[in-house]
Formats: structure tokens, sequence, C-alpha cells
């Protein structure tokens, strides 16, 4: 009786430990997907910004901020700044020219 006791708490504790570590891995998965998207948009925003030479603007329901800044003459800096799923804040940059 105490070896299927100990063996039923055993069972337990593993997969305990394997559900965090599963959910932690999913949350790292979105994370690298919203990444991807922010990434996307982030080009998008800049090939716009090469061919028009304006700045352009992204939705406001969007959960990540854009920021530019002219770094020097003719080079500009997109950034763009979000907090992911896994609750980390992110910032990637770009540069562009004119």
């Amino acid at each position: 009786m105490i070896e299927v006791l100990s063996a039923v708490t055993l069972l337990m504790v593993f997969s305990a430990s394997t559900f965090s570590i599963l959910i932690t891995v999913y949350q790292e998965r979105l994370a690298i997907r919203e990444e991807q998207k922010v990434l996307y948009e982030l080009e998008e925003t800049i090939h716009y910004y090469v061919e028009t030479s304006t700045i352009r603007t992204h939705s406001s329901d969007e959960s990540w901020i854009l920021s530019s800044e002219e770094v020097d003459g003719e080079i500009v800096r997109f950034c763009a700044e979000w907090v992911a799923t896994n609750g980390r804040m992110y910032e990637r940059c770009l540069l562009a020219t004119r």
C-alpha cells in the first residue's frame, strides 16, 4: 500500500512540474510570435518611410509603441516597444535612410 501511495505521489509531482514547464514554453512561443509580428510591422513602416519619406503611424489599438528619431542627417531609427505575454518588456530598433 505504501508503495502505491509513494508511486502516485511521485507521479503527481512529476506531472505538476512538467505542466509548469509546458506553460512556460507556451508563453515563450507566444512571445516569439508577437516579436515576429512587431518586427514585420516595423519593417513595413521602414519600407513606407523609404518610399515616401514620411513616417507612417500605426493604429492605436496595437499593443506596441512605435517611436522614431533622426540619428545622423539622413539616418532615422525606428523603435518598437511592447510587453509580451510572458510579462517581459521588449524593444527592437531598426535603422533607415532616406
